[in-house]
């Protein structure tokens, strides 16, 4: 074998070496179930109608938090009434949480429902007496 034959099969590992790397790491990176994954986000979802009924003297927005992330659904006006759609995770416990406009903030315990649908909510003078009903 002549000299540069053998010094160029002894380059070939190092320069398959980037290559290999960067293959594993797009390929790998396209295996991550992380929130930004299209494919873990667009499956599993249930759709909620959630009817929210205000009895507070104060304007309350609702939020959902399906993954350690609070995300405004909307605002509800003193004794008001909103209709708020949205999906959410299959199979997690609905977390809703309401916040007043002087600070007031309440989490309200998950409903025992699943499988989405229609949910009524309803906002009491005092948030800690707040509730779900389907």
């Amino acid at each position: 074998m002549s000299g540069s034959a053998r010094v160029a099969k002894r380059n070939l590992p190092r320069l398959l070496r980037p290559v290999l790397l960067l293959i594993f790491l797009v390929l790998g990176g396209c295996a991550t179930a992380g929130s930004d994954n299209p494919f873990v986000e667009g499956s599993n979802m249930d759709v909620f109608l959630l009817r929210v009924e205000s009895r507070n003297t104060y304007e309350v927005s609702v939020y959902v938090n399906p993954a350690g992330r609070r995300q405004l659904l909307g605002d509800v006006s003193a004794n008001g009434l909103e209709f708020f759609e949205f999906e959410y995770p299959a199979g997690r416990p609905l977390n809703v949480e309401l916040e007043t406009r002087v600070g007031d903030r309440y989490r309200i315990p998950s409903p025992p429902f699943t499988g989405g649908g229609r949910l009524d909510l309803f906002i009491n003078s005092d948030l800690r007496r707040s509730g779900f009903r389907r």
